[in-house]
């Protein structure tokens, strides 16, 4: 089977620039010394999504799919990513929304 079609659409929205980053993910990404193209990139290059359901206070709906995203940027670093798919209003196209970015801590 092929790649996950949350993932496409994912990468669909990065690739086209339909994301932001959260000031937690900016900050995280800043703390493990990684800029932004490094996290969009692993998720460019990523080949698996895990999905749980989000339990943050500040998710819009109930029932609301974070994802979760491990992948390496072009240069090879291991990033751990989560965001959520989010519409800003009614009229907009979907957006991904990154809430977190780092790097990843791999026991492989």
């Amino acid at each position: 089977r092929g790649m996950d079609s949350q993932l496409v659409k994912i990468k669909r929205l990065v690739a086209s620039g339909h994301y932001a980053f959260t000031m937690k993910a900016d900050l995280e990404c800043a703390a493990d010394g990684l800029t932004r193209e490094d996290v969009t990139e692993s998720i460019l290059t990523a080949q698996f999504l895990r999905i749980k359901n989000s339990r943050s206070p500040w998710r819009r709906s109930r029932r609301e799919k974070l994802y979760i995203i491990d992948s390496f940027n072009f240069e090879g670093v291991p990033i751990y990513s989560k965001g959520v798919l989010r519409r800003l209003d009614e009229h907009d196209s979907e957006f991904y929304i990154l809430i977190s970015g780092k790097r990843s801590v791999r026991s492989d």
